[in-house]
């Protein structure tokens, strides 16, 4: 059993050196560690054939550019090894542990999850830290994921692509790819999809990835801003979702918790969307969420969310767009100020 770790290369020739030099130490049964240069101008080309030159292990492959989706898209096609890991080209990766290498030849897992550790940064400062990890190793097999899919969704386990291993023959099998049309929860579309397909997955405890991020800015904000139909775009993942319900066989309690998730989905980005949004396109949004069909039918998980939660839903389908964008202008830059400002009190 081998492993090829792919790693889009795009501007990041300050972090990519640590990042594969940390991959190349962790003892995996590497088949190789794949660089994909997606047309970069800064240098980081350079230093990715600069890096398979010293590297036997590293291979490297040029494109042009078209984002972190296309270059994943090619790593599964031009991948060797029987699982793949995605990893971000300014993240850690830490050991997986013998036993889950023993247990993934044995089972042949279609998907293996793993914790990770989110590491906030200021600069050269590392202001906090947070570790997510499910409480322990679990061998799901399909019919048995519904019971555990909102716990899984809770620790973080489903969201993010680099916290999983991928059986590259599941994927070429069953056409699976990274959406290029989604610019957010573009890694949960694809896990969720690729479970579908998998017989069995492999739940562990352990931390193997470190998530590095900035302390002071949200990116998410960023890419959700470029989006014009929020409702339309969050209908993409909402579809993962229900697919995957279906195929598991999720009834009664389960689907309901995944119809609460999937409504809390919605809710979060037309959030981060108002953060961006002027009062009139404001307006704009909460029309289209009262009018989605996906939104509508899940808003009878509504009493399983937060107070908070059902309160933004019902201004959202009253469509009250000013108390919805002053309470979300007020909110954010209350905790823009208070990022700014606790590392100061802890100086003192």
């Amino acid at each position: 059993m081998t492993v090829s770790v792919i790693i889009p290369a795009y501007q990041c020739g300050a972090t990519l050196r640590e990042t594969v030099t940390r991959v190349l130490g962790i003892g995996l049964p590497l088949a190789e560690l794949l660089l994909i240069d997606d047309g970069s101008t800064d240098g980081t080309a350079a230093l990715c054939d600069a890096l398979a030159g010293e590297y036997p292990a590293v291979r490297c492959v040029h494109k042009p550019n078209g984002g972190v989706s296309s270059a994943r898209n090619l790593g599964i096609e031009e991948a060797r090894g029987d699982y793949l890991w995605f990893v971000d080209a300014d993240d850690g990766a830490l050991p997986l542990p013998a036993a889950a290498l023993e247990e993934l030849e044995r089972s042949q897992p279609g998907v293996v999850l793993f914790g990770m550790e989110f590491r906030y940064f200021r600069g050269e400062q590392l202001m906090k830290t947070e570790a997510l990890r499910f409480g322990q190793r679990l061998l799901l097999e399909r019919s048995a994921l519904g019971p555990r899919f909102a716990e899984l969704f809770r620790t973080n386990y489903l969201s993010p692509v680099w916290n999983k291993l991928f059986r590259r023959s599941l994927l070429l099998e069953s056409g699976v790819r990274f959406d290029r049309g989604l610019t957010n929860y573009e890694d949960l579309a694809f896990s969720l999809e690729a479970m579908a397909h998998s017989a069995r997955c492999l739940v562990l405890p352990e931390i193997c990835y470190q998530y590095n991020t900035d302390y002071d800015h949200d990116r998410t904000v960023d890419r959700i801003a470029k989006i014009d139909a929020v409702a339309a775009n969050t209908d993409l993942v909402a579809k993962r979702f229900f697919e995957l319900a279906d195929c598991c066989g999720f009834a009664g309690e389960d689907r309901e918790a995944l119809k609460a998730i999937v409504l809390q989905i919605y809710l979060d980005l037309f959030w981060v969307k108002m953060q961006t949004a002027p009062l009139g396109e404001v307006r704009k949004h909460c029309a289209e969420f009262a009018a989605n069909r996906n939104f509508r039918e899940c808003a009878e998980a509504l009493p399983r969310l937060s107070e908070g939660s059902r309160r933004l839903c019902g201004q959202l389908v009253a469509g009250k767009a000013l108390p919805i964008w002053t309470r979300v202008r007020y909110r954010s830059a209350r905790a823009r100020a208070v990022r700014a400002v606790k590392p100061l009190l802890k100086r003192g």
